[in-house]
C-alpha cells in the first residue's frame, strides 16, 4: 500500500524533463558572465582567417546556410559550431554577433529578435573555452617538467657517449681482449671482450666442467652498423692462423665459420666434431633469428632453435642430444654425446629486438643468450697496429690449453675448482636470482633471471680455465666480472621489456608507443619525417611519426586487427591514462597545419628510460 501510494505511472513527460534540464541549464549559464573585450582584428581579417583555414570548407558551407550536409539533427546545432568558429578567432562577442548575423545561418528571427539566443550559446561557447585553458593550462606545466626532465637527462647522458660500457676481464682473458683490441681495424672495446670469451669458450667448453655444467656459452653483439663488429670474425681469423703458424693445427678445429640452416644441419655438425668442441661463428644473427620468428613449427629455421635450445646444457661428457628421424632414414641424423656448442653472432639494434617475441622470452630460448650491447661512435681507422703480435704469455698459456684439452680428449671433463668466498658471491646471486624469480608471474621477467647464476658460473669458470688450465680455481676477481657482466644483460632486456621492444601485448605496445615519445621529445628527427621542430619542442607528437616507428614491431604487425587499428587503439589508452592529449585544430600553431592527428605528450612514466 505504502509503495502504490508513492509509484506513478509510466507515461510520456518529456516536457517535465525539458523544463528541468532548462532549470539546470540556466543556473550554470548564469554563473558565467559574457566578457566583453574589444576586437584587435577587423571583421574583414576575422573571416579571411576563417576562410583560409584548414576547416575552411566546412565554415563556408555554414557561413552560406548548407548545414544539412553535416548532418546536424537540426540548425540549431550548426549555430553551435559556426559560432564555436568565429569564437575561436576573437574574443570579443560583439564581434562574434555581428559577424554571426551576417551569415545565412544568422538570419533567423531568434538570432535578430535580441541577444538572448546568442549570449545563452556564447555562454556555452566561452564555458568550454575557459574549462579547455584549465586543463591546458596545467597540461603545459606538466610538459615543462617533462622537458626539465629531459634536459637533465641528456645532461648526465651525451648523446653518442657509451653509457656503462663493458669492463676489460681480469687475467688472461682481459690480455687476450686487449690484443684483439689492438689489431682491430676499428677498435671496439666490446667487441674485442665478446671474441676473446667466444673463442675460449669454443676451445675449452666440453673439457672443463663447473657444478656438472660445461663451460659453452652462445653470446651476441649488439651494434649499429658499421661500428666494426666484423672485427670479431677478422679477430678470431687472425688468432686462429697464429695457432697454426706456431705448429698448432689442432686449435682450428675449435673454430666454424660455417653458417646452420637448419636444426639436421647443425646437429650434424656436431657429431662432425673431431674434440666434441667448438665455436661457431654466426654473421648477421638478427636475420637468422627474425627467420627463426616467423619460420612455421616444422620449418628449417624452427628445427635449428629448437636444437640450440637443447644444446645449451648438454655440454658434458653425461648428457645425450637426441637424434632426428625421417621417413626417409638417408636423412636420420644420430644422436650426439655430449658436445659443448658455442656460437657467437653480432646484429643490429633494430633487427634483434624486432625480431623477439613472446615464445623467445617464455620458452628459454633467449635466456641462453649472454647479450653485450655496444651504443657508442665509430671509432677511428686503426691500421699501424692491423700485425702486432700476440704476447708470449698469452700465447703460452693458450698452448698448454689447447694441451691439456686434447689430453681430456678421452671425454673426461676437468672440474674447475671453486674457492670459499668466491662460492658464498656466488650463493648469494642465486638467491638474489630465486627471489627475482619468485616475485613475479610474468613468464619473460621470470625467464631473464632463470639462467643468470649458470651463466655467470660459466663465466667464472671460463676466466679461470683461461689464466691456468692445469689447475683452474674460481677466484673473487671472477666472480665479480662475471655477476657484473650478467646483471648488465638483464638490464639491457629489463630495459627492453619496459620499453615494450620486447612482447606482444597491450602493455608492451603502450610502452613501445611511450618509449617513442622519448625518444622524440630527447632529440630532433630526421628531415625525412617533415615535422616541424616547433612541434617537437612543444612536445607534441604526429600520429603519423608513430605510425612510422612501429612498422616493424612484432606486438603491432602481428595484432589482429591490424597495426593502424592497434595503434589507435593503444593512443587512445594512453590518452585515457593521462599520459597523452590530442591537440584540437583550434589549438594548432599557424606552421602545424597539414600534420594530421597531433597529440601532446603530456607525462611519462619514471621508469621509461630518456
Amino acid at each position: 500500500d505504502v509503495l502504490q501510494n508513492y509509484c506513478k505511472p509510466i507515461e510520456w513527460r518529456q516536457e517535465l524533463l525539458e523544463t528541468l534540464a532548462n532549470e539546470i541549464r540556466s543556473k550554470e549559464q548564469a554563473a558565467l558572465k559574457l566578457k566583453e573585450e574589444k576586437p584587435d582584428k577587423e571583421d574583414g581579417e576575422i573571416l579571411q582567417m576563417a576562410f583560409e583555414a584548414e576547416n575552411a570548407q566546412k565554415f563556408k558551407d555554414l557561413f552560406e546556410g548548407h548545414w544539412e550536409k553535416y548532418r546536424y539533427p537540426s540548425q540549431s546545432e550548426a549555430d553551435l559550431a559556426l559560432l564555436s568558429m568565429l569564437c575561436f578567432y576573437t574574443k570579443s562577442n560583439e564581434q562574434v554577433r555581428r559577424l554571426f548575423r551576417k551569415s545565412v545561418l544568422g538570419k533567423r528571427v531568434k538570432a535578430t529578435i535580441n541577444d538572448k539566443y546568442l549570449d545563452r550559446t556564447l555562454k556555452l561557447i566561452r564555458g568550454r573555452q575557459e574549462r579547455e585553458n584549465i586543463v591546458f593550462d596545467n597540461m603545459k606545466k606538466g610538459v615543462v617538467n617533462l622537458i626539465k626532465r629531459v634536459e637533465k637527462s641528456n645532461q648526465l647522458k651525451p648523446l653518442g657517449d657509451v653509457v656503462d660500457g663493458v669492463d676489460w676481464p681480469p687475467g688472461v682473458m682481459g690480455d687476450l681482449a686487449k690484443w684483439f683490441y689492438q689489431i682491430s681495424p676499428r677498435p671496439v672495446r666490446e667487441v674485442s671482450i665478446v671474441s676473446a670469451l667466444a673463442v675460449m669458450s669454443g676451445l675449452y667448453g666440453r673439457s672443463y666442467n663447473v657444478l656438472g655444467s660445461g663451460l659453452n656459452l652462445y653470446i651476441v653483439l649488439v651494434a649499429r652498423s658499421a661500428i666494426g663488429k666484423e672485427a670479431i670474425h677478422s679477430n678470431i681469423s687472425k688468432l686462429t692462423r697464429t695457432m697454426l703458424d706456431s705448429g698448432i693445427a689442432s686449435f682450428s678445429s675449435f673454430v666454424d665459420f660455417n653458417e646452420y640452416a637448419s636444426g639436421p644441419a647443425l646437429m650434424k655438425a656436431c657429431a662432425a666434431s673431431p674434440c666434441g668442441s667448438f665455436l661457431n661463428i654466426s654473421g648477421e644473427w638478427g636475420r637468422k633469428l627474425k627467420r627463426m620468428s616467423t619460420d612455421s613449427t616444422e620449418g628449417p629455421m624452427s628445427t635449428l632453435r629448437t636444437v640450440l635450445t637443447n644444446l645449451y646444457q648438454k655440454s658434458t661428457t653425461s648428457t645425450i642430444v637426441g637424434g632426428i628421424g625421417y621417413s626417409n632414414s638417408e636423412r636420420n641424423v644420430a644422436s650426439v654425446n655430449g658436445v659443448a656448442y658455442s656460437m657467437i653472432g653480432e646484429t643490429t639494434p633494430e633487427t634483434f629486438y624486432e625480431s623477439l617475441t613472446n615464445s623467445m622470452m617464455q620458452d628459454g630460448f633467449l635466456s641462453r643468450f649472454i647479450i653485450v650491447e655496444y651504443n657508442g661512435l665509430r671509432p677511428p681507422l686503426n691500421i699501424e697496429n692491423s700485425n702486432t703480435p700476440i704476447s708470449e704469455d698469452v700465447m703460452n698459456v693458450i698452448v698448454n690449453g689447447v694441451g691439456e684439452v686434447m689430453k681430456n680428449s678421452n671425454g673426461n671433463a676437468q672440474t674447475v675448482e671453486i674457492s670459499d668466498n668466491s662460492k658464498n658471491i656466488l650463493d648469494r646471486f642465486d638467491k638474489e636470482c630465486d627471489e627475482k624469480i619468485n616475485s613475479t608471474d610474468d613468464e619473460s621477467w621470470r625467464q631473464m633471471w632463470n639462467r643468470a647464476h649458470l651463466k655467470s658460473l660459466k663465466l667464472s669458470a671460463l676466466l679461470a680455465v683461461t689464466d691456468n688450465p692445469i689447475n683452474p680455481t674460481i677466484r673473487t676477481i671472477h666472480v665479480n666480472w662475471a655477476i657484473k657482466l650478467i646483471r648488465r644483460d638483464i638490464k639491457i632486456m629489463s630495459r627492453k621489456l619496459l620499453s615494450g621492444d620486447v612482447g606482444e601485448g597491450d602493455v608492451a605496445r603502450e610502452r613501445k608507443v611511450l618509449a617513442i615519445c622519448a625518444e622524440y621529445i630527447k632529440k630532433p628527427v630526421s628531415a625525412g619525417y617533415r615535422i616541424p621542430d616547433s612541434l617537437r619542442q612543444a612536445a607534441v607528437i604526429p600520429r603519423k611519426y608513430i605510425i612510422n616507428k612501429i612498422s616493424k614491431a612484432n606486438a603491432f604487425v602481428n595484432h589482429r586487427l591490424g597495426l593502424t587499428r592497434a595503434a589507435d587503439i593503444t593512443i587512445q589508452s594512453l590518452i585515457d591514462s593521462g599520459y597523452l592529449l590530442e591537440v584540437p585544430k583550434d589549438r594548432r600553431e599557424s606552421d602545424w597545419v597539414g600534420c594530421g592527428k597531433i597529440y601532446r605528450i603530456v607525462n611519462l612514466p619514471d621508469d621509461i628510460e630518456l
